[in-house]
């Protein structure tokens, strides 16, 4: 848990998380859900905008293969505070971490049970083929602290003299 001085608003945000789609995706990690599924005002994540003429909606994702896509993100709803790139963010940390994601718009009749049975492909899956370990998630996704290490003089000497020491570990 990070220390946060209370006096000080700045730090708090810092450590917070800055959307619904990010706590969803940092949950889902921690209790090692098989599925998280982020709904939303459209059909899912499109290559452009998706009022722009000529959007196609991307039906899978797979992180492996992302580096290949060309996606434009922009904007975000009146509802919500990070938009659709939040949310692909989002998505990639839960997929990362084994986690399969989907984004599908919320007025989709049935929406949760036709994504969760597999009756048929709703919205956009976004998987990843690696799962980290709990010690690897918590360094990729934790906030990097401001602080740094503090060492005594007589290690700092330590350090700087050659041989002198191999590991700072009792």
């Amino acid at each position: 848990i990070p220390i946060i001085n209370e006096n000080d608003t700045t730090s708090l945000t810092k450590h917070m998380f800055t959307d619904n789609d990010e706590l969803a995706a940092m949950i889902s990690t921690m209790i090692h859900a098989q599925h998280l599924v982020i709904l939303t005002s459209t059909e899912g994540i499109y290559d452009r905008p998706p009022h722009e003429q000529g959007a196609t909606l991307i039906k899978h994702i797979a992180l492996e293969d992302a580096h290949a896509l060309t996606i434009r993100m922009d904007g975000k709803t009146n509802m919500g505070r990070g938009g659709m790139l939040s949310k692909f963010a989002s998505c990639q940390k839960a997929a990362a971490s084994g986690v399969i994601t989907h984004v599908a718009d919320a007025r989709e009749p049935d929406v949760l049970t036709r994504i969760l049975c597999k009756e048929e492909p709703v919205g956009t899956t976004i998987t990843g083929s690696c799962a980290f370990t709990k010690e690897k998630r918590w360094l990729c996704y934790s906030p990097i602290p401001e602080q740094g290490i503090v060492i005594t003089k007589e290690a700092e000497n330590a350090f700087l003299n050659d041989g002198m020491i191999g590991s700072i570990f009792p």
